[in-house]
């Protein structure tokens, strides 16, 4: 289980906020790592407040009772502020999965979240397409080791990917993952931020995924996308804010104006 309170909060930078902010950080992030983003939407005049988290790690991999009990505490704190504007941003896979999660609740619990307004969801360095490799890179690129860290690697790639893949989530769960985000069903605008540089998130999977969202989409729930090229800076996962600090809150900034603008 989450804990009571997991969100670290940082308020906006102007009193005429009308959106809050939730920061779903990426496997291993820390609310120091994860403040910096918070700064950089609260900037925006349009933030009334960020409100930041991370999945725990157990969760993320082995436990979606406890993805689903965080995804829950979120939608009922976006309950307690039925005045504001939500916008959700989801880091690499880790934010994602809890992503899911909220979307199962909206659906099975209709009536209880009907009054949420939730006008935009930012996608960073996600969603990335469960593969072997990413699946195996994703709980052990944070190691600092060089040689724990291709253990590690292995030792996922090896054992404990198939296990889970046979005994816990089903082979079919890859599938399940890409179609449920596919046929996302909020109808609100959306932004990607992706790199050709990340090893874990697929560019060419993201570049299929924008694609046909945007066929999708109608004029006032649009689909919009920040990628970072080959000819560019190297940008590695959930690394896009680092190297491009400027054009990354300005992308955010537009962003949100939007999804604001087109709710009213």
């Amino acid at each position: 289980m989450p804990p009571r309170d997991p969100f670290t909060t940082r308020l906006g930078s102007s009193e005429s906020g009308v959106a809050s902010v939730y920061l779903f950080g990426w496997v291993g992030s820390s609310p120091k790592l994860l403040s910096k983003y918070a700064d950089a939407l609260a900037t925006s005049p349009l933030v009334k407040r960020v409100l930041h988290t991370t999945a725990p790690t157990f969760d993320v991999f082995l436990n979606a009772s406890g993805l689903s009990a965080l995804a829950r505490t979120a939608l009922d704190e976006m309950l307690q502020r039925p005045e504001e504007a939500v916008i959700l941003m989801l880091m690499s896979n880790g934010g994602v999965l809890v992503y899911l999660e909220m979307l199962k609740l909206l659906q099975k619990e209709r009536r209880r979240y009907e009054s949420l307004r939730i006008v935009g969801t930012i996608f960073d360095s996600a969603p990335a397409y469960l593969t072997h490799d990413s699946m195996s890179r994703a709980p052990t690129e944070g190691i600092k080791n060089p040689i724990l860290r291709r253990f590690a690697y292995w030792m996922w790639r090896i054992v404990l990917i198939p296990f889970l893949m046979l005994f816990v989530f089903g082979l079919s769960a890859p599938t399940r993952f890409w179609d449920a985000l596919m046929n996302d069903p909020l109808p609100c605008p959306s932004l990607y931020i992706y790199s050709m540089h990340d090893l874990l998130t697929d560019p060419q999977r993201v570049d299929e995924l924008v694609e046909a969202r945007q066929r999708q989409r109608t004029h006032s729930n649009k689909i919009f996308s920040l990628k970072i090229l080959d000819s560019e800076e190297t940008s590695p996962h959930v690394m896009h804010f680092l190297k491009h600090p400027d054009r990354y809150s300005r992308s955010l900034h537009d962003f949100i104006k939007y999804a604001v603008s087109h709710t009213r």
